[in-house]
């Protein structure tokens, strides 16, 4: 699953990166998006170790900071979705999906912290 969402996520940027730009040497009007884009990104890389490795490091701990990390993931998508909508419904969709996807590992990190 998350081979297709990397792939959209990408196929996402691609889109709005095309409609915001401008020409060689002018600043793109998308940039703002594409930050969150970014940070999205750096947050979602943060994620997946702490929450699958960082047990056997750092214990429980890791959950929880794993949460706090993948609902600010969540809200940063989903301010992604409303940005996306001036720009591209397709790229829109595909963060839809995103979102849905992490709405889902969202509810999957608090249930191991819930349950263990």
């Amino acid at each position: 699953m998350w081979t297709l969402l990397y792939a959209g996520i990408a196929l996402a940027c691609f889109l709005v990166w095309r409609r915001g730009y401008l020409g060689s040497g002018q600043r793109n009007r998308a940039r703002p998006w594409i930050t969150g884009w970014i940070v999205q990104l750096v947050l979602n890389a943060a994620w997946t170790p702490l929450f699958f490795a960082g047990f056997p490091v750092i214990g429980e701990a890791s959950w929880w900071i794993a949460a706090v990390i993948i609902v600010l993931l969540l809200a940063v998508v989903l301010w992604l979705i409303l940005g996306a909508r001036r720009w591209s419904r397709i790229a829109m969709v595909v963060m839809i999906a995103y979102a849905l996807w992490l709405a889902f590992a969202t509810t999957l990190n608090i249930a191991v912290i819930a349950l263990n």
